[in-house]
């Protein structure tokens, strides 16, 4: 299962998971958004522009 207790208790900035309740969870509980971790490995690799958009909105990328 999740701990959520990890997410909560440290200065996470972003969480990712590819399971939907957890997600809500991660929301919810530990107020941090979340991302689908292979959005994120795209967004690394500069292959889906507008989650790099949406990563700069949460301050966690600097705009391009």
């Amino acid at each position: 299962g999740l701990h959520l207790e990890i997410v909560i208790d440290r200065d996470h900035q972003i969480g990712s998971t590819e399971c939907g309740s957890c997600r809500t969870q991660m929301e919810q509980v530990a107020a941090v958004p979340t991302m689908h971790p292979l959005k994120l490995l795209a967004a690394s690799y500069g292959e889906m522009p507008e989650i790099n958009e949406s990563l700069a909105q949460l301050g966690l990328v600097a705009e391009s």
